[in-house]
Formats: C-alpha cells, sequence, structure tokens
C-alpha cells in the first residue's frame, strides 16, 4: 500500500466558546447542587443531634426544678375574704 500524506487541521472548531460555556454553566450548576444537598445533610444532622440532645435531657428536668413541675404554681392564688 502506498502512503498518503495526510493534511491535520489543529484548529478548533467554529462552536466550541459555545460548547465550553454551556459545559462550563453545566458544571457549575452540578457543584451548586452538590453543595446544597451537603448543607441540607448538615442541618438535618444538627436537628437529629439536637433532638437527640433533648430526649437525653429530659429525665434530667425533673431533678433540676421539680418546682416547674408542681401544678400548685399554676393555680390561681386565694381571693381574699370580704369582713
Amino acid at each position: 500500500m502506498p502512503e498518503q500524506d495526510v493534511e491535520v487541521s489543529l484548529a478548533e472548531p467554529k462552536h466550541s466558546e459555545g460548547r465550553s460555556l454551556a459545559v462550563g454553566l453545566i458544571s457549575l450548576l452540578f457543584i451548586l447542587q452538590n453543595a446544597c444537598t451537603a448543607f441540607t445533610a448538615i442541618s438535618g444532622l444538627r436537628l437529629v443531634i439536637g433532638v437527640g440532645a433533648l430526649a437525653a435531657a429530659a429525665p434530667s428536668f425533673d431533678q433540676v426544678h421539680p418546682a416547674c413541675n408542681s401544678w400548685e404554681r399554676l393555680s390561681y392564688p386565694e381571693r381574699p375574704t370580704e369582713r
């Protein structure tokens, strides 16, 4: 087979600027979506930790402030009797 010389053009295609802009914007949106997902997951984790801490501390409320659980505190004071 005879060897043929082939010219190779290294010039960029005509639409490369539009394509690279689109790829850049899609990449930015992908990164932002991942960041928002991460922040949502972290917020959910903080919520679980807070509720767990509140549930763990709930039994000790009776020992810390027994007056807070008293129904007498919520009763109305007696009215003075008329003379």
